[in-house]
């Protein structure tokens, strides 16, 4: 569908170029390492700003913290403005069908400070002119800042293997922090680092300076991949949410025997875990046995697959495997935490899929309005509430259920033994209330199942003739059997049930007359039409 701006409907029908998965970098500022894709199909007149993200999101299938757009015809710098409210949806509805229906969304994943960015670079061109003749290629930075160690050499972030890496790499200044100091007060550096992809192949993850990483535990996850690789003896001698130092070879004394030395800490500033030193100094034979670096989450996360195909592979098997695969030696009952861990990720806790029912129903009802959804819940003495059941009634079956079905109602005998079901009076009674409830009249287009019971035979002949009334068979066997025993009445009653023409049931009921007459004539009294 071509893209083209609001009709006189109220629709909106624009050509929304998404980029995502992407990184902000100032000076100049521009969106690089990013996906790209385009929204033609949706009437974006329709939607307000959280339904707007909520395409977004399904789209790009990921989170969209920050959403920004830009002005038709304008760079980044002058043209970004930021989506945070219906009146900015409102604007940028308005900027698309200003530029010929089309128009460009940005997604921040990172929470970049972009507008002090912005307002950055134009005090410094209102200070020096000559800043407008900077290369225009440039992605350096000195609006990030960067905690350091004391007193320890700095390796320069040149001469990688990575061509983008040397590409946005320089050398750092000589200005220095404390490293138990998290905070951002530190010095600023010259360049955006890049961010560790995590579908890199496990066995050539490489730790390197200045990378950049979502969390700890993202970066462990590396370094146990390093380790596991190169038979590298590593340990944590600090490891909590904001700092991480990695050694070698641990002596009695807790004391490191090789060079290796990672140091890393959360950057607050730009929402991120980030290696600030590194000695990458190996000289000793491959180690087999890897401590806390192999945890059986790392375990799990290698053989999800394996245990997908096989759930009831034993501990033991585990453990050969991790053997096999990665020479690490661990234990059963790593493999065993390693198995939940497994699990756990494929089915999802028990506590996670029923937090979500919730979220469940009210999508529901957002993309179905006039369904119902009802979750009962059970509270126990302690407060703790416990999911107990739930119901579903989606709209457009509810509808079509009562515009097209026909009406059924089923009337169990059992249920009502505190009245005198065989009193005819008492059925009619019961009739009455019903009918008038789903208001059917005599009955017309409604099927009654009930148990066999000649009271509720002869309320129905008179209260509704004109509905159908079936039996049940089940029941009906149930007190037969009582009388007339043995196999051969339960085949030729179930045959005779089951016969779909005049003519089946007439030779069947033959056969039971030749074996018994007077079962035959228990049978015929319940009336054979029903």
């Amino acid at each position: 569908m071509m893209a083209g701006p609001s009709d006189a409907k109220g629709t909106t029908f624009i050509q929304v170029d998404v980029h995502y998965d992407g990184i902000f970098s100032p000076n100049p500022l521009i969106y690089y390492m990013n996906l790209n894709t385009s929204i033609t199909n949706v009437d974006f007149g329709g939607l307000n700003i959280k339904e707007f993200i909520y395409v977004l999101e399904d789209v790009t299938k990921g989170k969209c913290p920050d959403v920004y757009y830009c002005l038709g015809h304008k760079s980044i710098r002058d043209g970004l403005r930021l989506l945070k409210n219906d009146d900015d949806y409102t604007r940028f509805l308005d900027a698309a069908n200003g530029n010929e229906g089309k128009i460009n969304v940005y997604v921040d994943h990172y929470n970049e400070p972009v507008f002090e960015w912005i307002e950055e670079k134009k005090e410094e061109e209102g200070v020096d002119s000559e800043s407008s003749d900077e290369d225009k290629d440039s992605v350096t930075s000195d609006a990030l800042s960067v905690d350091h160690e004391p007193d320890e050499e700095v390796i320069p972030l040149t001469n990688f293997d990575d061509p983008l890496f040397n590409h946005i790499s320089v050398v750092l200044r000589d200005d220095f922090v404390d490293e138990d100091d998290d905070s951002d007060n530190g010095t600023k550096q010259d360049l955006i680092y890049p961010f560790h992809d995590t579908t890199q192949k496990w066995d050539t993850m490489q730790p390197i300076l200045g990378k950049r990483f979502c969390n700890h535990q993202e970066l462990k996850q590396l370094v146990s991949h390093y380790a596991v690789a190169n038979g590298y003896n590593l340990w944590y001698e600090k490891n909590d949410k904001t700092r991480l130092l990695v050694r070698c070879c641990k002596t009695s004394e807790g004391k490191a025997t090789y060079p290796f030395r990672l140091w890393a800490t959360w950057m607050s500033s730009v929402k991120s875990f980030q290696i600030k030193s590194l000695i990458n100094e190996h000289n000793y034979a491959r180690t087999f046995n890897f401590g806390l670096v192999v945890t059986y989450p790392w375990i799990g996360k290698h053989f999800v697959n394996d245990i997908l195909e096989n759930p009831k592979m034993s501990c033991r098997e585990v453990r050969d495997k991790v053997g096999e695969n990665f020479n690490v030696k661990v234990s059963v009952g790593q493999c065993r935490n390693a198995k939940k861990s497994a699990l756990n990720e494929i089915e999802g806790s028990l506590n996670t899929h029923y937090e979500k029912l919730w979220s469940y129903g009210a999508e529901i009802l957002r993309l179905n309005p006039g369904s119902t959804v009802k979750i009962g819940t059970d509270t126990i003495p302690d407060s703790t509430v416990y999911f107990s059941r739930m119901y579903v009634c989606i709209k457009c079956v509810k509808d079509g259920w009562i515009e097209e079905c026909m009406r059924v109602i089923s009337v169990d005998g059992c249920f009502l033994k505190v009245v005198a079901i065989e009193n005819k009076e008492t059925w009619k009674w019961f009739l009455d209330l019903l009918l008038n409830d789903i208001d059917m009249g005599n009955g017309a287009g409604l099927t009654l199942l009930s148990d066999q019971h000649k009271g509720l035979i002869e309320a129905v002949k008179e209260r509704v003739p004109d509905a159908e009334h079936r039996q049940c068979a089940r029941h009906i066997y149930a007190n037969f059997k009582k009388k007339f025993i043995g196999a051969e009445y339960k085949k030729l009653l179930w045959r005779a049930t089951k016969a779909t023409t005049i003519h089946r049931f007439e030779g069947i009921m033959k056969e039971i007359s030749l074996i018994d007459i007077q079962a035959y004539d228990h049978l015929m009294e319940r009336d054979p039409k029903s």
